[in-house]
């Protein structure tokens, strides 16, 4: 996993129209960003869009990348990815130990920096979501998840971590449970 310190600087340089990957840039092959509303080239294209951050209690299955940094959740309306609860607390921390880093008592500079931690924190409280009426289907494919929207368009698979593909980086066995529990709740729908 990123540490946080990482994570917090890249996502600290994207302008506020960029969209990142709670835990990850969002990249696609050959790029480091992918900006824009659209998510074009990042096979991430509308109606994905940032949403809340998810209670993973309330989700149908949560599983986690093989670094525990990224849950990829089932909800009863949503697939969402975001930083799993764990990598969270270790944000917090260190946004915590930053906080209370000494700045030789300049007051602009504590009320400024107070302003951007929380700015950032408010920013990784968010998640990456597809909703479920839009896809047609999520599979495993090649050893990574795969989701189809209702055109049979990929979505989400330029998504990289680390400059690996973030699909990738879940177990086998997680990949299975979450197919399963897709198609279990796809075939509620009908």
């Amino acid at each position: 996993m990123r540490t946080p310190s990482a994570l917090l600087l890249s996502l600290a340089l994207l302008a506020p129209g960029a969209l990142a990957v709670p835990g990850a840039a969002l990249a696609r092959d050959g790029d480091d960003r992918c900006f824009g509303g659209s998510f074009d080239g990042c096979n991430v294209h509308a109606p994905a869009a940032w949403g809340r951050r998810h209670d993973v209690r309330h989700a149908r299955i949560q599983i986690l990348n093989d670094d525990r940094s990224v849950s990829l959740l089932l909800t009863d309306d949503v697939v969402a990815f975001q930083l799993s609860d764990r990598a969270m607390r270790k944000v917090d921390r260190e946004l915590e130990r930053a906080r209370e880093k000494d700045e030789d008592g300049f007051v602009l500079a504590t009320v400024f920096k107070g302003a951007v931690l929380g700015g950032v924190r408010s920013l990784l409280d968010h998640s990456l979501e597809y909703p479920l009426d839009e896809l047609r289907d999520v599979r495993i494919r090649d050893g990574q998840l795969e989701f189809l929207d209702r055109d049979g368009r990929r979505v989400f698979d330029g998504i990289r971590e680390d400059g690996e593909p973030l699909l990738a980086s879940f177990s086998d066995a997680d990949q299975r449970a979450f197919v399963d529990a897709f198609h279990h709740r796809r075939d509620r729908w009908r």
